[in-house]
């Protein structure tokens, strides 16, 4: 399965998740902005760790609606293919919580190494 069929199949709880991740780096960025300036806030820091909970979030929400989905969607196919469904289906119930994880980790992670990182203090004139 390549990237953008693994994308495809998350739905689009993988749009949320992948919105989520990119105002959360673009809130790193600015972070990281206001440290070279010398400002010493970290709201740009907690506003991060919300996006990175709100993107696990958003990828249960997407497996629990993906579970809702396969539950209705086995109820239509023959018996003799309910194994085959099933085996199908779980595999791509999952691909929210999977792709909310792969964004969320590395931004948690960065937010972390963000919030020890010493301000610089401004030149001097």
């Amino acid at each position: 399965m390549d990237f953008i069929q693994f994308y495809i199949n998350g739905g689009v709880f993988n749009h949320a998740i992948t919105i989520t991740a990119a105002i959360g780096v673009l809130a790193l960025a600015l972070h990281a902005r206001a440290l070279k300036l010398g400002q010493t806030s970290d709201d740009g820091l907690r506003v991060v760790d919300r996006l990175v909970v709100l993107c696990v979030g958003f990828g249960l929400l997407g497996t629990l609606f993906g579970s809702i989905d396969l539950a209705a969607a086995l109820q239509t196919i023959p018996a003799a293919d309910y194994d085959l469904g099933r085996a199908r289906g779980m595999t791509l119930v999952v691909i929210p919580l999977a792709w909310s994880l792969m964004c969320a980790i590395p931004l948690w992670i960065a937010s972390t190494v963000q919030s020890r990182r010493p301000a610089r203090q401004p030149a001097r004139t």
